[in-house]
């Protein structure tokens, strides 16, 4: 049997409340299915971060498992990625990989088993290189304090609120995306007029062109002929902040935080408030970033810059992160190993170019979508916050809910 590390006889446990080993309250499930079984789950299928999950057409290989709505799903491979969830379909075949948990009440315990103190727990068990990982009776022995079943259901309720809001915002934030996505094809393809109506060949003029049909006020041209690379290139100055290829979120625009220059050696690229930042070194990763104050760059950056009054550096942008250009990006490179694009071979990239009013129209309308979707991220990021410390007060019971279960109250405010 594993030995409880993770528990500890607190003095102040919550009256009412109790230690318990988690194999002593959990019916430990082991249905066997036929090979070939579906709908089935593989570990690769929950998203650690949601705890949701997708379902593949595949079919089950041998020894998957079958388990039934509200049943618990942990993996027991690579424990400490946190790949945990509740099955929600009447029933669902899961890969043997899975310890599947059947608990009365299920979203308790899966919040419970959410937290970073069980993956913890779990990988200071684990065994393997390649492919660490946890034997049923580990994850069994695992330790937690259980309060009586009527605040169980009431902490499970308040998290799930919590939980519903966060889902909902996530839907609307991909509901906008969606929108952008459609709406940036369009209007680099069509463009809009003074009147804010997107062009079409019905009602505005459109003429032949090496990209097709385009408004009869555009042309078509070269990234190299309205653009250019920033050579400037310099050991950057102590105290200040650096940006590193893995500083850029992949597809999104997002910067994880800052490299201080303190920590760079050798010579880094120097970027300008507006110039547009690329990542050369595998560019299927899809790294752009729009400078908002001047800094210094890793030279795996390309740094972009409008060439005259002709573009301004909103719509340069837009072009930079948009899908034919990305596509160029990643299709055009040189290298096994390490594959990566250039100047030379970016800047020969041919797209439709608007008159500079028109840049700014849409450029303006562009940026509006993206301040609602911050604005949404925003709320979100809010929302995950309130449940993180829900879950430290709420499941510890440093927070009672007793007064709620008297009173009835069943929702909590997210303001």
């Amino acid at each position: 049997m594993a030995e409880d590390k993770n528990f500890k006889e607190f003095e102040n446990l919550p009256e009412g409340w109790k230690w318990v080993r988690l194999g002593d309250i959990v019916k430990f499930v082991k249905h066997i299915a036929p090979k070939e079984s579906k709908p089935y789950l593989e570990i690769g299928d929950i998203d650690i971060n949601t705890k949701k999950y997708t379902i593949k057409e595949k079919a089950s290989p041998n020894h998957c498992i079958k388990s039934k709505k509200g049943n618990i799903v942990i993996s027991k491979v690579r424990p400490t990625r946190g790949a945990i969830s509740v099955i929600i379909e009447h029933s669902l075949y899961v890969s043997p990989a899975f310890l599947v948990l059947e608990f009365h009440n299920s979203k308790f315990l899966f919040y419970t088993l959410s937290r970073q103190q069980f993956f913890n727990y779990l990988g200071t068990l684990e065994t393997g290189t390649t492919y660490p990982s946890v034997n049923d009776e580990d994850v069994l022995s695992y330790k937690l304090n259980l309060p009586p079943l009527p605040e169980q259901q009431k902490i499970a309720e308040i998290i799930e609120t919590i939980d519903n809001a966060i889902e909902k915002t996530d839907k609307i934030i991909e509901k906008y995306k969606r929108i952008k996505q459609g709406l940036m094809q369009d209007l680099l393809t069509k463009g809009i007029d003074e009147n804010g109506n997107i062009r079409n060949e019905k009602t505005h003029k459109f003429k032949d062109s090496p990209l097709g049909r385009i408004p009869e006020e555009w042309e078509v041209v070269k990234l190299g002929e309205v653009a250019q690379i920033r050579n400037e290139k310099i050991v950057p100055p102590k105290d200040n902040k650096y940006i590193g290829l893995e500083n850029i979120e992949k597809e999104t625009a997002n910067l994880n935080g800052f490299i201080p220059t303190d920590e760079i050696e050798g010579i880094s690229n120097v970027f300008k408030a507006g110039d547009i930042l690329f990542g050369k070194l595998r560019p299927n990763l899809k790294k752009f970033w729009y400078a908002k104050s001047d800094g210094y760059c890793s030279t795996e950056l390309l740094v972009i810059f409008p060439l005259n009054p002709k573009i301004i550096s909103e719509f340069l942008y837009l072009i930079i992160k948009s899908e034919g250009f990305l596509k160029i990006a990643e299709s055009k490179v040189f290298g096994t190993k390490m594959p990566r694009t250039s100047w030379e071979i970016l800047g020969n990239y041919s797209f439709p170019f608007p008159p500079l009013p028109e840049q700014q129209r849409i450029a303006e309308i562009l940026s509006q979508l993206d301040q609602t979707i911050e604005k949404e991220e925003q709320y979100k990021e809010k929302l995950e916050r309130i449940k993180q410390g829900l879950m430290e007060d709420l499941l510890t019971g440093k927070v009672r809910v007793n007064h709620l279960i008297k009173e009835g109250v069943k929702n909590v405010s997210t303001s």
